[in-house]
């Protein structure tokens, strides 16, 4: 909520909802907005749950990075919600990870999920799990792998998901649902 709020804080007269299923997450958005006197209102639903909510329509609404993080259920919930929400002549922007751009980066992640899922230790935590699958991707890039040797944004993102909060590399790369599209299968929905 931090971004969002500080977009209600630039724009006084506009009235800011949002939402988050990590109830904390919205908890401090709303306490940031609360202590700054913000026409801003922040929910923790979800977005099949946003559809019953009681809300006004928008002329602008946005959804950062969430498309490529949420299961088909959710991904029809953000369309019907569009579909109801959005006025007439509104905007949507929707930032995604999209093929080809991710040509390089996905089999990297495609191989360390199913490391984590195959490899990893039963009743192992996720984040032990995760730590193993990054622990053999580099000993395969240390190795020369072809695919590392081939492609530099793969070594890239390695490197950063190695730097990264093992937490935060969960969120982005783990998530069960996540998954890239191209934009014409975007288009179709």
């Amino acid at each position: 909520g931090v971004s969002a709020n500080l977009h209600a804080a630039a724009n006084p007269r506009g009235r800011f909802w949002g939402t988050d299923f990590q109830p904390d997450h919205a908890l401090f958005a709303q306490g940031m907005a609360r202590q700054a006197g913000l026409q801003a209102h922040w929910m923790a639903r979800s977005f099949e749950e946003m559809l019953d909510a009681d809300l006004p329509e928008f002329d602008l609404v946005t959804l950062h990075g969430v498309w490529s993080w949420i299961h088909a259920p959710a991904r029809h919930a953000i369309v019907e919600f569009l579909r109801r929400k959005l006025k007439v002549g509104g905007v949507v922007y929707m930032s995604y990870n999209i093929m080809p751009g991710w040509s390089a980066e996905k089999p990297l992640r495609d191989l360390l999920w199913l490391h984590t899922e195959l490899a990893g230790a039963r009743g192992d935590a996720t984040d032990r799990r995760i730590q193993g699958a990054l622990e053999f991707a580099q000993r395969l890039r240390n190795g020369r792998a072809a695919y590392f040797e081939q492609n530099a944004k793969a070594g890239q993102m390695l490197d950063d998901m190695l730097r990264d909060d093992i937490h935060v590399v969960a969120h982005e790369y783990f998530n069960r649902s996540w998954h890239i599209d191209y934009f014409a299968q975007l288009a179709e929905t």
